[in-house]
């Protein structure tokens, strides 16, 4: 725990490598997955699912809405958020009682090729996202398949969150979404180095909220990125 502390003080992210892999919430919502993608697609089985979504995506389906707009409903996600084994970890990492935490955000994402230009989120802060203000908070994020480095993993500049929060600007995207990004060409930013981390389902990466990092590039035919994401605060203390 120590050494988780450590390193995501001083990089502003920590990879912990399957952490969930065995956790039955999480097999449960993997299994859950692959149920809805099967009896949503027809005639299909779970070794080919990435390539029919991609296929139907292709064509200008809207598949990628429908799906997210699914599972983003069901109770087996955010019985993965709120495992025991989550709240305790983040309990730990931020030195509070496990009743003391809340958390928003949850979210399940798909990222298929072909649609970085709408899935993906370009250089960014959660901090700017986030609507709980001045409370210890920290982004779980938790990948759902194998991201390899071609599928485009999260990029993160180190220790970019020890600036704080930092000037933002607001874009529009093609589909009309909205979404904030900083100048990484700014004297604090640009010569901070970067990394890029490849995933396998189950690992678990916590992020600092002033972190900044990006979304890489999915340079495969028909691997999707599949991933789940949610920010958890220590509630305040009231004072009259």
């Amino acid at each position: 725990m120590n050494n988780l502390k450590k390193n995501l003080k001083k990089n502003g992210f920590v990879l912990i490598k399957g952490f969930l892999s065995k956790e039955k919430n999480f097999l449960s919502f993997k299994k859950y997955l692959d149920h809805f993608l099967i009896k949503s697609l027809k005639n299909t089985n779970k070794n080919n699912i990435d390539k029919i979504i991609t296929k139907h995506f292709n064509s200008g389906s809207n598949i990628s809405a429908y799906i997210n707009d699914y599972i983003n409903l069901s109770p087996k996600l955010y019985k993965v958020l709120v495992s025991n084994k989550i709240i305790s970890l983040i309990s730990k990492i931020n030195n509070s009682d496990k009743e003391d935490l809340i958390f928003n955000n949850p979210r399940f994402r798909i990222q298929i090729p072909n649609n970085d230009r709408i899935s993906n989120l370009p250089w960014h802060q959660d901090s700017h996202y986030n609507t709980i203000k001045n409370t210890n908070s920290i982004v779980v994020w938790i990948s759902i398949g194998k991201i390899t480095k071609q599928m485009g993993p999260i990029i993160f500049k180190i220790g970019s969150h020890k600036w704080g929060e930092l000037r933002k600007k607001t874009i529009k995207k093609s589909n009309g979404g909205i979404a904030h990004t900083i100048n990484v060409k700014n004297s604090r930013i640009k010569n901070l180095k970067t990394a890029s981390v490849p995933t396998t389902p189950g690992d678990v990466i916590l992020i600092d909220m002033n972190c900044v990092h990006t979304s890489g590039k999915n340079k495969t035919i028909d691997k999707i990125k599949y991933s789940v994401q949610a920010r958890y605060h220590v509630t305040k203390k009231f004072i009259n």
